[in-house]
C-alpha cells in the first residue's frame, strides 16, 4: 500500500508540475485530402489537349504566313517578268517594205515622153525600165512552227514571229554604256554579243534536265560541281543578241552555241502562251514577213509553280499547285492589215 500510494503522489506531483490537456490528447488529427485518381486522370487530359490546340495553332499561323509569303512571291515574280516582256515588246520595231509606185510613176511618165521625142525605140526602154523596180525575188514562206528556241527561222527584216509557245522579235534600243566594255565571255556559256541599236530577242521555256541555257545558281544549291547533273536547268529563258551575230551564227550553222546562249529569268515558271491580236481575232502565230505588219497586241499568259518546287513533278493543269497570269501588252508599230495588202503581195510574189 505504500508503494502505490508513493506512486500515485509522484504522478500528482507530475500532473501539478506539466498539466495535460486531455481534450488535446483525445482529439484525432485533421486528415489532407489528395487527389483520386479520376480527378488526375481529367486533368492530365486537359493539359495534353490543351497543349496539342496551342501546337495546332502555332502550325496554322506558321502555315498561312508561309503560303501569305509564296504567293506574295510568285505575284513579285509575275510582276517582273511581265514588265520584262512588256518593256521588250513596247521596243519591238518593223521596217516596211519600200514602196516603189510613186517612183515607177515618175519614171515612167518620164520615159514615155522621152519614148515620144525618140521616136519607135522609147517602147523597149519603157518596158526595161520597168521590169528594173518590179522585178522582185520571192521568198520562201518561214514556219512559224519551227522551234524558235534553236534559232532555225530568221526574219528577213527587223519584225516578229511567233506561235504559241516561243516568241522571237527586234527591238531598238541605244547601247548602254556598259555594252562597249570588252567582257570575256567563256565558250560553253554561249556567243558574245556586240553593241548595237538591233537586237533579237526570243522567249522560250527551256524542258528541265536540257543542255541549253544553263542555270548558274544549280551548282551552289545542289552542292555539284556540273549544272547538267542536276537535272534543274529548266524554266524561262530570254535569248537577247545582237541580229547580225544572230544571221550569221545560223547562215555558219552555230545553233549550239546559239542555243545555250540566254538567261535563265525564273526556273518556276512552267509555261508560257502568246496571242496575237490582227484587228479582228485573236491569232496563235505572227510572222511579220507575211503579214507585212507587227501585230496590234500580244496577249502573254503565264503559268508559275510553286517557289523551289521540282519542274518535272509539278503539273501545269493543277490549279492548286500553279497559278497563271494574263497581260495583254499593245506594240505600238503594230498596225492593221488590209486584205488588200495581202492580196498584193501574193501577186507580187507570182510577178503580177
Amino acid at each position: 500500500m505504500d508503494h502505490r500510494s508513493q506512486m500515485q503522489s509522484n504522478v500528482s506531483a507530475a500532473r501539478r508540475v506539466f498539466p495535460v490537456n486531455v481534450s488535446a490528447v483525445t482529439r484525432p488529427r485533421p486528415s489532407r485530402d489528395g487527389f483520386t485518381l479520376l480527378e488526375l486522370i481529367l486533368a492530365l487530359s486537359l493539359a495534353v489537349v490543351l497543349t496539342v490546340m496551342i501546337g495546332q495553332a502555332l502550325t496554322f499561323y506558321v502555315a498561312n504566313m508561309e503560303t501569305r509569303d509564296l504567293e506574295v512571291r510568285r505575284v513579285q515574280l509575275a510582276t517582273s517578268v511581265m514588265k520584262m516582256i512588256s518593256d521588250d515588246l513596247k521596243a519591238s520595231l518593223t521596217i516596211p517594205e519600200f514602196d516603189d509606185t510613186a517612183l515607177t510613176e515618175v519614171l515612167s511618165s518620164a520615159g514615155t515622153g522621152g519614148g515620144g521625142a525618140g521616136g519607135g525605140g522609147g517602147g523597149e526602154e519603157e518596158e526595161s525600165s520597168s521590169f528594173l523596180f518590179d522585178v522582185e525575188e520571192e521568198a520562201e514562206p518561214l514556219d512559224t512552227d519551227a522551234d524558235l528556241a534553236m534559232a532555225t527561222t530568221f526574219l528577213e527584216r527587223p519584225g516578229l514571229i511567233g506561235n504559241q509557245y516561243q516568241l522571237m522579235f527586234d527591238i531598238s534600243r541605244a547601247p548602254r554604256l556598259e555594252e562597249f566594255q570588252p567582257l570575256l565571255v567563256p565558250t560553253n556559256e554561249g556567243l558574245a554579243d556586240v553593241p548595237s541599236d538591233i537586237k533579237t530577242v526570243t522567249y522560250y521555256v527551256q524542258a528541265p534536265g536540257t543542255t541549253g541555257v544553263l542555270d548558274p545558281l544549280s551548282q551552289f544549291s545542289t552542292g555539284q560541281d556540273s549544272p547538267f547533273a542536276s537535272g534543274s536547268n529548266g524554266g524561262l529563258v530570254r535569248r537577247q543578241l545582237d541580229r547580225l551575230a544572230t544571221q550569221f551564227a545560223l547562215d555558219s550553222g552555230n545553233t549550239t552555241s546559239l542555243n545555250m546562249t540566254g538567261d535563265l529569268l525564273a526556273p518556276e515558271v512552267l509555261a508560257i502562251e502568246f496571242s496575237y491580236w490582227d484587228g479582228f481575232m485573236w491569232q496563235i502565230e505572227w510572222n511579220s514577213d507575211e503579214m507585212l505588219a507587227l501585230p496590234l497586241a500580244v496577249q502573254i499568259r503565264l503559268t508559275i509553280g510553286q517557289a523551289g518546287s521540282d519542274l518535272q513533278g509539278s503539273d501545269p493543269a493543277d490549279s492548286s499547285q500553279v497559278r497563271v497570269f494574263q497581260q495583254i501588252v499593245r506594240l505600238p508599230m503594230g498596225r492593221i492589215v488590209e486584205e488588200d495588202e495581202l492580196a498584193d503581195e501574193d501577186l507580187s510574189g507570182v510577178g503580177l
